[in-house]
This record gives structure tokens, C-alpha cells and sequence, in this order.
């Protein structure tokens, strides 16, 4: 989409998330050899809007997985959450089909009383209960300005704890290596046309205290808080996705 304004940045300045929506079609990067993983494909659908108090973000994830010797299974997520500028609201909804069918849905909200302080978070969908959030929790808009503040700030490690409402009441351990800056893309979006940075992500699960990630990906952040592009590895499979149709909402 054509775009008519580029976004303001201020390097030393605060960072900004810059309101847009945009579609990163997936295709299949990489298979491990073990895998039986015969052919998978997907997209993301994602918007996040800028209002006076708070950001709303919506996405839609779809994959397409076929794995030897039988049939593809097609899965939809949609996630919308609320997110205060504060850093101490955050309401959540997300709805997950598999093959059409209904498969997974969760709703709730969670509050800290200030920033940095330990929160709780209550789930209303798929039942009533209430789990404590740990002092230092983030919430995932103010993990990724605090991603590119510490970016800036020319360090290279960023441990966090996030909780998103996705998973069952779990607050999720994310490192991040900030693997180097990434030159600003000219020619196409001027929401790429900001210096950004290569991050890779895992993220662990708190709970179990587990060694292994649970899930890893590889971005390009540019300062605005736009992926530019990005990688999903499922461990045995890797799905690579680049920003198309992004368009800069008001």
C-alpha cells in the first residue's frame, strides 16, 4: 500500500511503536532431517493500532503442515489484546481452530500495579481461575520497546519475562541476542526505511525450568517496532516470512 508519512524517529529519543498492519506470507525454509515434515506453508495477519492510552493488536496466524504418510492439518489462531502504554493493563482473546474445528480459546485480563512489579492475571475462557505474574513482568508491546532501547544502548543480551494471555497461565522466559544493526531497506515501505536490528529470540517455558527453548525465531526489528522480516523454527522445521501489503495505520 502506498504510504503518505514517514514515521518520525528520534535516535536518542524514546522509541516509538509505529501503528500498521501487514501480511508475512510463510514459506518453508529448512527441515531437520528427522522430521517427518513433508510440506508446510502459512501466514500472518498483523495489526496493531495506536490509540490515545493504549495499543490494540490483533493477528491471525494460519499453518499448513502435512507430515508423512498423512493428511494436511490446517490451523488458525486469532489473537487481539489490549495493551496501556503504562505497562499495567493487558486484556487478551484468542480463538484456535484445527481443520475448521474448534480446538482452543482463552480470555482475561492481567493488571501490575506498577511497572515492574509482581501482577496477577485472570482467566475467564476456558475456566475462572487467577495466576500470579512475578515482579519484572512484560507485556509483549513494552518487551519489544525495551528489546530496542537495550539495542541502542549497544548491548548484546536481554532476558525478560513475558506474559501474552497465549499459553495457560504461563509467564514465558524470552532471551534475546541481539545479533548485530541492520542497515535501513531502501525502495520499498518507509516503515523499513528506519535503521533496525537482527535479534534472535527462545523462549522458555518458566514453569518446568527447562533447559531447551520452546520456541526460537529471528527477526529483523526496525526501531519503529516493525518486523521486517522473520523466521519461525519449530525445531524440526523453519518457516521464513517477509512484510508484505504494510501499510502505516493513523
Amino acid at each position: 500500500a502506498a504510504l503518505t508519512a514517514t514515521p518520525a524517529r528520534a535516535e536518542n529519543g524514546p522509541v516509538r511503536l509505529a501503528p500498521h498492519k501487514a501480511i508475512y506470507p510463510l514459506t518453508l525454509k529448512k527441515v531437520d532431517t528427522s522430521s517427518q515434515i513433508v510440506a508446510a506453508t502459512g501466514a500472518i495477519y498483523y495489526e496493531m493500532a495506536d490509540g490515545c492510552r493504549a495499543w490494540r493488536t490483533k493477528y491471525i496466524l494460519v499453518l499448513r503442515l502435512t507430515r508423512e504418510g498423512k493428511n494436511e492439518v490446517v490451523s488458525r489462531t486469532e489473537f487481539d489484546s489490549t495493551e496501556s502504554k503504562s505497562g499495567t493493563r493487558y486484556t487478551f482473546k484468542s480463538r484456535t481452530t484445527t481443520n475448521g474445528r474448534l480446538s482452543e480459546t482463552r480470555e482475561g485480563s492481567a493488571t501490575l500495579p506498577a511497572p515492574g512489579r509482581a501482577g496477577s492475571a485472570t482467566y475467564v475462557v476456558p475456566s475462572a481461575k487467577s495466576v500470579p505474574l512475578p515482579a519484572g513482568t512484560l507485556f509483549p508491546n513494552g518487551h519489544t520497546i525495551a528489546m530496542i532501547e537495550k539495542a541502542r544502548a549497544g548491548e548484546k543480551l536481554f532476558w525478560a519475562q513475558i506474559f501474552d494471555g497465549s499459553d495457560d497461565g504461563k509467564v514465558s522466559g524470552a532471551n534475546a541476542l541481539i545479533v548485530g544493526p541492520a542497515a535501513p531497506t531502501p525502495g520499498g515501505s518507509p516503515l523499513f526505511a528506519v535503521p533496525g536490528w537482527n535479534i534472535r529470540l527462545s523462549y522458555f517455558d518458566m514453569k518446568q525450568g527447562e533447559q531447551k527453548p520452546t520456541y526460537k525465531m529471528l527477526a529483523i526489528i526496525r526501531d519503529n517496532g516493525v518486523t521486517e522480516t522473520v523466521e519461525l523454527d519449530y525445531d524440526d522445521f523453519v518457516l521464513e516470512g517477509k512484510a508484505r501489503h504494510i501499510e502505516l495505520l493513523p
